[in-house]
């Protein structure tokens, strides 16, 4: 979080706890209540021991109260991750030995596409550690023993492409040719 834009969501925590809702005024968390959240965008997930009909008449009568309000659409930009001309790096001190090397890409809205699951072949082509693949390229320059994607999806409007790598001694002092 420390590198995104602080203007951004994505640089805050996303929930509160009884220690910092605390220092907020009742007056300003009822206006953020009635100003954001309304019960058609919210979910809720529900287990028990009970059947499922009684787990329903129970979530029914906790929840069916909650408002549905007319609220203006959220409206995101990816503003989290502001491109700039170099690349941003920080540095972590593990507590145990480990080299790793995560990068981050903002990608596109993907849910217009999901049937084409265009940003699965986009992880997979990265993946890929057969011949020709980005991995046994880095296998075989003695950078990298593994490598890994995954995929975030932080609004309808954008989402982000993580890659990680588990470097070698030699990649991880050579970090800047893996980024080539």
């Amino acid at each position: 979080r420390m590198v995104y834009n602080p203007a951004s969501g994505e640089s805050k925590f996303s929930t509160g706890n009884k220690d910092t809702l605390a220092q907020a005024d009742s007056a300003a968390v009822r206006r953020f209540f009635e100003s954001h959240y309304s019960a058609d965008r919210m979910a809720l997930a529900i287990t028990g021991r009970a059947s499922l009909d009684e787990l329903e008449k129970q979530a029914r009568e906790k929840f069916s109260a909650l408002p549905r309000r007319t609220l203006a659409p959220q409206v995101r930009e990816p503003l989290f991750l502001p491109r700039l001309d170099a690349v941003r790096i920080v540095r972590v001190e593990p507590l145990r030995e480990l080299r790793q090397l995560q990068l981050e890409f903002v990608l596109p809205p993907t849910r217009p596409m999901f049937a084409s699951r265009s940003d699965r072949l986009l992880a997979s082509l990265l993946e890929y550690a057969g011949p020709g693949g980005l991995l046994q390229r880095l296998k075989a320059d003695g950078l990298a023993n593994n490598l890994s994607t995954s995929l975030y999806e932080r609004t309808p409007a954008y989402g982000s492409l993580f890659v990680a790598m588990d470097l070698t001694p030699a990649g991880e002092q050579a970090y800047d040719q893996v980024l080539q």
